[in-house]
């Protein structure tokens, strides 16, 4: 659940510059699906 909190609060900093570009949108579409589980349908930050 640490891990979940940390992507949420978008702490997670790249330092891989090989992993891919698709990986990254990936990334980003999981923490708004989790940010929206997390703080209601819509919510695209934290309150």
């Amino acid at each position: 659940a640490a891990h979940l909190r940390e992507l949420v609060e978008g702490e997670i900093v790249l330092r891989d510059e090989s992993w891919t570009h698709n990986y990254v949108i990936g990334s980003e579409a999981f923490v708004k699906k989790y940010r929206r589980e997390l703080y209601g349908p819509g919510a695209t930050d934290p309150p």
